[in-house]
């Protein structure tokens, strides 16, 4: 299901309307069906399973598990029973009932609907229809909305979904984005638990990226930096649960804290008073300027997201931005780098002019697998 986490805030909010009785009303094609989607439900975790949430069609794939561990459903159904499944113990009464079509019928007294004789009505009708007018209804059947394209994007972009952005801000020219079918912004998340957060016996590259700019964000500059105090930094946030310990055992601290070491670290430790980090921010932009599939005359609105790593003010009066990247360089080649991160740059720029109302005279990428700051 598209916009997962999104359909499912929609569905809590319609939940939790009801004051004394919710009625839920769905559809399977058979009853056999549906007590497949229930025995999904089985398993030791509180969160439905990944599988189980990422593979819904519609929302009683997700409503049909989740009440499956509910003493009543089980028995009603006869689901399956382990001593492994979790069984919520709950003071809500829920009644679970299998109809179908005839059963809806009989009970309400409709007379019985014959689609073959409905069929061939339809077609005796359009009989008497003019050539013009079946034309018209062709056209009506055969047709697309006219706002096709704006359907596979989204109102709310992140920075980093926005692979090449900005050419040049003064120029406000944005290299076009096609979007992927799946989904147009990040609003994908499974409620569950922080990537760097997850208890995994491989660490990706992601996780320690994240756990490296925690590190950055939270140390106190107001005493000189060292690599002692990065080291018990990362230990309380261990100690805090932010950090898990695989992904600590995973950060380099020497490289983490040679980066203090660098002309622009020194840069940024002298003036902490204009320092600013994990800066967050948003920018409105044409639609059209920003998606491939869209017309340039296409104005609706985009909100675009992001958090800057930081920036500071100088002795010159100059702002300075900057953004680490703890990419691994393959081969040396620093220009891939270069290229891949210089629309963020760029766009991060224009949001820091627009913020503090005075142009940005450096900007920075610092490269951690190198000890490098590079400026673009």
């Amino acid at each position: 299901m598209k916009g997962a986490a999104e359909k499912m805030r929609l569905l809590y909010v319609a939940l939790t309307r009801a004051q004394e009785k919710l009625i839920i009303v769905g559809g399977y094609p058979t009853k056999e069906d549906a007590l497949k989607v229930l025995n999904r439900g089985k398993g030791p975790n509180t969160l439905l399973d990944d599988e189980v949430r990422a593979n819904a069609n519609c929302f009683l794939d997700w409503i049909l598990p989740a009440v499956a561990r509910h003493p009543a459903v089980r028995r009603a159904c006869e689901l399956e029973t382990s001593l492994a499944d979790l069984v919520i113990e709950s003071n809500a009464e829920i009644e679970l009932e299998f109809l179908s079509y005839i059963d809806i019928v009989t009970e309400l007294d409709l007379p019985k609907f014959d689609l073959s004789a409905w069929l061939e009505r339809q077609i005796e009708l359009k009989k008497d229809l003019s050539a013009k007018t079946i034309q018209k209804i062709d056209e009506i059947l055969a047709g697309k909305y006219q706002y096709q394209g704006a359907t596979k994007t989204a109102a709310y972009q992140a920075v980093s979904e926005l692979k090449r952005l900005f050419d040049d801000p003064d120029l406000e020219q944005m290299a076009k984005i096609t979007p992927e079918l799946r989904q147009a912004n990040r609003q994908t998340s499974d409620f569950a638990m922080p990537r760097f957060m997850v208890q995994e016996t491989k660490v990706s590259p992601a996780a320690i990226g994240t756990a490296v700019h925690l590190l950055l964000q939270k140390l106190d500059l107001t005493t000189p930096p060292t690599l002692e105090r990065l080291k018990e930094l990362l230990e309380r946030l261990v100690a805090d649960q932010v950090i898990t310990p695989e992904v600590a055992d995973k950060i380099d601290l020497a490289q983490v804290f040679g980066f203090y070491e660098t002309p622009l670290g020194k840069q940024v430790v002298a003036n902490q008073k204009s320092l600013r980090r994990e800066l967050p921010f948003s920018m409105v932009l044409p639609a059209g300027n920003v998606f491939a599939n869209l017309d340039e005359t296409v104005t609706d609105p985009i909100l675009v997201h992001g958090i800057m790593d930081g920036y500071y003010v100088n002795e010159d009066d100059e702002v300075v931005l900057f953004d680490y990247k703890t990419d691994k360089i393959i081969n040396g080649d620093v220009e891939a780098i270069k290229e891949r991160y210089y629309g963020q740059l760029q766009l991060y720029q224009k949001a820091l002019e627009q913020i503090l109302q005075k142009p940005v005279a450096h900007k920075y990428l610092y490269l951690f697998d190198n000890q490098q700051a590079i400026e673009l």
